[in-house]
């Protein structure tokens, strides 16, 4: 919600149309990622291309980027939060190992000090 607000106020005070800012919207993107993102909105059918599906878009080529083919592929919710799941546990797996390095670290320069 506080997004589109943001996005609300971009539109009234930059009094620019959206022909005129995406392509500076585009500029910002590195080059792999710019033709990327405008051939998947083609493929995709947007067609009139505004500031608001700009991000809209740039959002869902990001996560379909992030996920496995069978992932995308598929309309079953329980495969994609099974995917989740799994993801959500191994990351949580990598926060558990550095908050116990950390851990080791404070108790060993509590002792030191």
């Amino acid at each position: 919600m506080a997004e589109n607000a943001e996005l609300a106020n971009l539109k009234t005070y930059s009094r620019f149309a959206d022909d005129q800012v995406l392509p500076a919207l585009y500029t910002h993107l590195p080059p792999d990622l710019c033709n990327s993102v405008k051939i998947y909105i083609a493929i995709r059918g947007a067609g009139h291309q505004t500031i608001d599906n700009f991000f809209a878009d740039l959002r869902k080529y990001w996560v379909e980027c992030q996920l496995p083919e069978n992932v995308v592929n598929s309309n079953n919710a329980s495969i994609f939060d099974s995917y989740l799941n799994q993801e959500l546990e191994k990351r949580l797996e990598v926060i558990e190992i550095n908050l116990a390095k950390l851990t080791k670290l404070i108790r060993e320069d509590t002792k030191s000090a």
